[in-house]
């Protein structure tokens, strides 16, 4: 799957967060940096924030960094939080 394909594909993914207040990152960015660190590897979240920090240069040609990466806890309490029949169900479109 291309990236730009990958990033279309989460960005249909219903964000599990409040709506209201303030956000720092986008679902999308979140997504699509763990799902690329899985793919090169990550065993768990301290891996994929450290693969989003050391890949920061290339992740910003396609992805709003303007927080920076996110740290390990952001990806680990929105994962508990998205539905998995449904990021599963974007891969496979």
């Amino acid at each position: 799957m291309k990236i730009q394909k990958l990033i279309e594909q989460t960005d249909k993914i219903t964000d599990p967060r409040r709506q209201y207040g303030y956000l720092q990152h986008k679902l999308v960015t979140i997504v699509v940096i763990a799902f690329c660190a899985i793919i090169c590897g990550a065993k768990d979240y301290e891996d994929i924030e450290t693969f989003g920090k050391t890949r920061k240069i290339w992740l910003e040609k396609f992805l709003e960094l303007k927080k920076g990466i996110p740290d390990k806890d952001t990806f680990r309490r929105v994962f508990e939080r998205l539905n998995p029949s449904e990021v599963a169900n974007c891969l496979y479109s």
